[in-house]
């Protein structure tokens, strides 16, 4: 057995870990978990002795360093199993922020006769302690990693237990189910049946859907966790740099009047509205001899292939008499918006002619006019881009799946309730039927995490910072 994998399934030795993020800061939190935290708490600690502490009651002391001096005045609080975080009595040291003092601290500790603790290990003790299930604790690494308030509100939606309480709702209802079914089975020499075929579509029908419904939330969940993929496209020299670096509001992307200045994928997130967009600036799509400036274009169209929304720039200084083709392959469900660039210098004439030529050949593409240099329509075309991301309808207190691995367990659940369905539908006898509903079951309890592989679990803890 690997030590990952006993730092994740054992809870009998006590574990130790700066929680605080890593360098120097005012405050550094130093945590102790297990059954003999208090023990070696007791060693390290000069103050009014913690057992004898109310719970969760800040304490002032002292710590001392491995030599018996002393370390540092700092905050002790005593959190009780088993109503901690962990299940397990807990010590939070508040120290002072030097790198010197946490580091001698955890030596103290260990030579106390804690262990430090593996990543994401207070978490994974947690749920072994049944205090969360999988679901919340992928909730609280991605509550970790928000960087904006959109994914910020996801991931609290998660840690109320919104998804949790849907998928219990979808056992609830295929427990019935498979209640009904297997008395039937223990009935089968009597032949009687004691669920309704037609009652047991309809409710295997209606607990489909609502696996579709939560498959559907993956994917602007996703993007919301990621950043909405937001690709500038057009043709050389049209403004795609300088569109960039006005959303961006720095100078990111180099500037040039020379076409084909833009050879590489450029990347920049920004926030509109409390959800981030990842700009991608690209290379000028046209006919071209240079072989690098043929990988920038080829780069620049697989891009545009992955989007989510598109940026069309049309330099509205030229005289067109057909627009440019739009760079999108037809079986995309990327939102075009075109945008016309050098709005306030170009000849009124010129803008109005690509108007026209969109409402010809691309009906119903509104285009937004700009001029970037001077921060002329980007704030129209900001508001264009919170309404193509099309996710401010997301609503987490219905639950919605955030992670791959939630949307495969949930694909498998899907997949084995339309089998019931088709076994009902053929009349197949109570027992295929029954098994078909006992797959789906194991696949719901798989994402709330009731079953787990060792594998998934170490992969997931892993994800989590030392100290949490």
């Amino acid at each position: 057995m690997s030590i990952d994998t006993e730092i994740i399934i054992s809870r009998d030795d006590t574990i130790c870990a700066v929680s605080t993020p890593p360098g120097c800061g005012g405050i550094a939190v130093i945590r102790v978990c297990g059954p003999e935290t208090l023990e070696i708490c007791k060693k390290v600690w000069r103050g009014k002795d913690i057992r004898e502490s109310a719970p969760r009651t800040a304490l002032y002391g002292k710590v001392i360093d491995s030599e018996g001096d002393t370390l540092d005045e700092c905050i002790a609080t005593y959190f009780p199993g088993p109503g901690s975080f962990t299940g397990q009595d807990t010590v939070e040291f508040a120290v002072h922020g030097s790198k010197y003092i946490q580091l001698e601290l955890i030596k103290s500790l260990i030579n106390a006769g804690a262990r430090t603790a593996g990543p994401g290990e207070f978490t994974s003790r947690a749920f072994m302690a049944g205090k969360i299930d999988l679901l919340k604790v992928e909730a609280i690494a991605d509550l970790i990693a928000s960087t904006s308030r959109e994914n910020h509100r996801l991931a609290i939606g998660q840690l109320k237990g919104n998804l949790s309480n849907a998928v219990e709702k979808l056992h609830d209802k295929l427990l019935n189910l498979a209640t009904l079914l297997e008395l039937e089975l223990d009935f089968s020499e009597e032949d009687v049946e004691f669920a309704n075929r037609e009652e047991l579509r309809a409710t295997a029908l209606e607990i489909l859907k609502l696996i579709e419904n939560l498959k559907q939330s993956y994917s602007t969940a996703s993007a919301i966790k990621n950043g909405i993929p937001v690709v500038i496209t057009g043709q050389p020299n049209v403004g795609k740099s300088t569109l960039l670096n006005a959303l961006a509001q720095d100078d990111k992307a180099i500037v040039s009047s020379i076409p084909g200045t833009t050879r590489d994928i450029i990347e920049e997130v920004i926030d509109i509205q409390g959800i981030e967009y990842r700009l991608i600036d690209t290379a000028g799509i046209r006919e071209s001899v240079d072989t690098i400036e043929k990988i920038g274009i080829a780069k620049a169209l697989d891009a545009v292939a992955k989007a989510r929304v598109v940026l069309w720039l049309i330099d509205g200084t030229s005289d067109y008499t057909s627009l440019p083709d739009c760079p999108l392959a037809p079986e995309s469900e990327a939102v075009v918006i075109p945008v016309i660039t050098k709005s306030l210098v170009a000849p009124e004439e010129n803008i109005k002619n690509i108007e026209w030529l969109l409402g010809e050949n691309y009906k119903g593409l509104k285009a937004i006019r700009i001029s970037a240099e001077e921060g002329s329509g980007i704030d129209e075309l900001k508001e264009a881009l919170a309404n193509a991301a099309n996710i401010r309808g997301i609503d987490s207190n219905q639950g919605v799946l955030t992670t791959l691995r939630q949307y495969e367990t949930m694909a498998l659940a899907g997949a084995s309730v339309r089998e019931a369905i088709n076994a009902l539908d053929q009349n197949i006898t109570p027992d295929l039927i029954a098994e078909h509903i006992r797959q789906t079951l194991h696949h719901l309890a798989e994402t709330t995490g009731q079953i787990s592989s060792q594998t998934i679990l170490n992969n997931l803890f892993s994800r989590f910072c030392i100290g949490k």
